[in-house]
């Protein structure tokens, strides 16, 4: 990345107890296929 773009600020986003759970069943999946991995901290993470 070049040094004059900035990360944005983003409140985290609130998702109904219902929707919830199937995003972290789909993050699982995507973790368990390798298309996705942690991070411990990055300026460029999107509040998900």
């Amino acid at each position: 990345m070049e040094d004059e773009y900035k990360a944005v600020v983003q409140p985290q986003r609130r998702l109904n107890p219902a929707m919830s759970e199937e995003v972290k069943k789909e993050l699982q999946k995507l973790l368990a296929a390798g298309i996705i991995y942690p991070i411990s901290d990055s300026p460029w993470v999107s509040p998900v």
